[in-house]
């Protein structure tokens, strides 16, 4: 059996979506920058899946499982040359803290030359900002 090197570089990567942009600069129309935030709870995520063919013989099929989202793709016919990439987006909306682990297989028919990794992306959920306004008023005093 032929193995190809697709260990790294793999990645997860999740973004908000919420149509705005951040401090950090980051654009949520580009996609997803990091691989670990904090959102408001019931926000939605896009998470961004890649991996790059680091060895040297084409792999022509996919599999990608995550422990939160399910099977992203299952046999997914696609012929990932040595040095090129793959991406593709889920998005999900966000109620509790979450770790994603995924693991991305890649391979050819037989199997043969498969490459797998594995890496992790979570969420937080932040805390609600306080919900108190402070009104500051001056004193009067009268004589």
């Amino acid at each position: 059996m032929e193995v190809s090197n697709a260990q790294q570089p793999y990645s997860i990567r999740v973004g908000r979506l919420d149509g705005r942009t951040y401090p950090d600069g980051t654009d949520p129309s580009i996609g997803a920058h990091t691989s670990e935030i904090g959102v408001a709870e019931d926000t939605v995520v896009t998470y961004c899946f890649g991996v790059t063919n680091t060895g040297l013989t084409p792999l022509a099929f996919h599999d990608l499982e995550d422990s939160e989202l399910g099977a992203l793709l299952t046999a997914f016919n696609f012929v990932l040359e040595p040095g090129a990439s793959l991406f593709i987006t889920q998005t999900a909306v966000i109620t509790q803290p979450t770790t994603n682990s995924a693991t991305w297989t890649a391979y050819n028919l037989g199997p043969c030359a498969v490459a797998t990794a594995t890496t992790t992306a979570t969420v937080h959920i932040l805390e609600p900002e306080d919900e108190f306004f402070h009104l500051y008023l001056p004193i009067v005093l009268k004589p």
